[in-house]
């Protein structure tokens, strides 16, 4: 928020495990050299709002990264009312 222009673009999937809480995710980035990639996060935000950081999905430049998080009762509720985005 803003919206970044880009001539990349991204593919994400996310799956969430409700029983153990477990939210697994891959990214893909095309259309942007790896190293002008800097980092993957998840923030937590309304809509339209600036949120601070809340998980680190890639901390490094990358073209694909795939992982798990185990999120707290509070990030469940967040996640399901809509207040996350990467």
């Amino acid at each position: 928020n803003p919206p970044v222009t880009s001539p990349g673009s991204g593919f994400a999937r996310f799956t969430f495990d409700e029983a153990t809480k477990v939210l697994t995710y891959a990214l893909t980035i095309s259309g942007i050299p790896q190293g002008e990639v800097t980092a993957a996060h998840i923030h937590r935000g309304a809509v339209g709002v600036n949120g601070p950081i809340v998980y680190n999905l890639s901390t490094v430049g990358f073209t694909q990264v795939s992982g798990s998080i185990t999120l707290t009762d509070a990030d469940v509720a967040d996640l399901k009312a809509g207040n996350f985005y990467v």
